[in-house]
């Protein structure tokens, strides 16, 4: 039986990624500069997190991909008139650099 599911990730044999998104201890990890990223697809991650739910505080996904998710999350949760607002800000200050 498979005790970890970062061993059923396909690039498992040839990865030297130190914080792996499918290790349940990833929380307690830190990667240094320089070291290598998970190259699994986010897809293939999902489907293995998803034999072992409860287990994964990430759902198998990076910090990076959750931290997105929020942002996105953030992002649409506002309503229109103010995402049309800062895009407005943002277009008007490119503009000006550039």
């Amino acid at each position: 039986m498979i005790t970890k599911p970062m061993y059923k990730c396909t690039k498992f044999n040839e990865c030297s990624c130190n914080v792996c998104p499918l290790d349940p201890d990833m929380a307690q990890m830190r990667a240094l500069p320089g070291e290598e990223r998970c190259r699994a697809r986010r897809r293939t991650r999902a489907a293995i997190a998803a034999e072992y739910p409860g287990l994964l505080p990430t759902g198998g996904l990076t910090r990076a991909e959750v931290n997105g998710d929020r942002r996105r999350a953030a992002w649409l949760a506002l309503p229109a008139e103010e995402r049309e607002r800062r895009l407005s800000i943002l277009a008007t200050s490119r503009a000006k650099r550039g």
